[in-house]
């Protein structure tokens, strides 16, 4: 990125008045999403096709990223007044990657991506290795189902029957104890490989403590999606 365009960014946010990234890529996303506590609470980056989404919910990006060879023309053109920064299209990043290499470098340290369902199978494959590194988004909301990581001590909120799926993340061996789930977590050490597919809420709150590691959580989104 150009220093100009850094300063500009850097000038108009800071860490002391947006916490909260989000990045919205290309691919199926909700058909609506809502901002909480405000619009002023987030800072937005739209990876190229993306724009697509974020122009559906309403959401005005604070910066455009990526090779531009797939969002339309004249949809782009629309947004000239927010800064794009261009890519070519051989590089060694996804649009992805740079979006959220801007969020981080901007201090939002809780990043969630929306989209990315829907498309190139490689493409979904890479955001899901990206949960792998040692710096990694909080979320991924996709078209009908969310990613959580849960990395802390946890209670959510969920319907008495409603199904969870949990996956090991990250390179430590993955151990938690649960309560209000069918199947509970406890004594169970999870490595690469290993997954908990369906399980089962049989309490309106699910707590979660993580020993060592962390899980991803993959639930049904309901409704509009609030993030």
């Amino acid at each position: 990125m150009a220093g100009g365009l850094e300063k500009k960014i850097s000038n108009r946010y800071s860490w002391n008045m947006k916490k909260r990234g989000l990045l919205v890529t290309g691919g199926s996303a909700p058909e609506k999403l809502v901002l909480p506590e405000g619009r002023e609470t987030w800072y937005v980056v739209a990876a190229d096709s993306g724009l697509t989404a974020a122009d559906r919910w309403g959401i005005v990006p604070d910066l455009i990223v990526g090779d531009m060879d797939s969002v339309e023309p004249s949809l782009l053109a629309r947004y000239c007044g927010t800064p794009i920064e261009r890519h070519p299209p051989e590089k060694d990043q996804t649009d992805t990657e740079i979006g959220l290499s801007r969020l981080w470098g901007q201090g939002f340290n809780r990043v969630t991506i929306a989209g990315g369902d829907g498309g190139r199978i490689d493409h979904f494959i890479g955001i899901l290795r990206i949960f792998e590194r040692v710096r990694y988004p909080k979320r991924w909301i996709l078209k009908e189902y969310s990613v959580e990581v849960i990395d802390d001590d946890a209670e959510i909120s969920c319907e008495v029957g409603e199904e969870l799926s949990f996956f090991p993340s990250g390179a430590l061996p993955c151990r938690s104890e649960t309560t209000g789930l069918k199947w509970e977590l406890n004594g169970l050490e999870w490595g690469p490989g290993d997954v908990g597919i369906s399980n089962v809420c049989v309490d309106p709150l699910i707590t979660i403590r993580i020993l060592s590691g962390r899980l991803l959580m993959v639930r049904k989104n309901r409704g509009i999606i609030q993030i």
